[in-house]
């Protein structure tokens, strides 16, 4: 019955946090967008990373996001080279599933890592603001 009640109001996104297990069996938090927010507000070693690609960046994005495109491989590996591995990483995508896969990766390197549910289409539909600041910040 526990069970039950915690799928019902994780289905109506009242449980805010989960893991989600990858292949390597270890879990990455995921949370709601409020509390992705609330939780790099509060982190003063977050480092916010968006994994799209920059045309998608370019027409809006979380402030202060860098930009590491997850699906140019080897220049997302390149810069996840270059990340302090003391910082927690906050990774979004469009909508959920190339963060998660970014997540995972940059978790089997070493980070500590948070992806948002929902991606920047969860954060838009809460209404929470974004920017289209042109000054593109990419990790190196």
């Amino acid at each position: 019955m526990k069970k039950f009640i915690m799928a019902v109001l994780a289905a109506l996104g009242l449980v805010s946090a989960d893991a989600c297990t990858g292949s390597d069996g270890k879990n990455i938090t995921v949370v709601a967008p409020k509390e992705f927010k609330e939780r790099v507000a509060a982190d003063s070693s977050a480092l916010l990373i968006d994994v799209r690609r920059p045309e998608e960046y370019a027409e809006g994005h979380l402030e202060g996001a860098w930009l590491m495109n997850w699906l140019d491989n080897s220049s997302f590996k390149k810069a996840a080279e270059t990340l302090p591995k003391g910082r927690t990483l906050y990774v979004y995508c469009r909508s959920g599933k190339r963060s998660n896969e970014a997540a995972h990766y940059l978790q089997k390197q070493g980070f500590k890592v948070v992806d948002m549910r929902g991606g920047y289409l969860g954060w838009t539909a809460e209404g929470l603001a974004t920017t289209t600041d042109d000054t593109q910040k990419t990790a190196k």
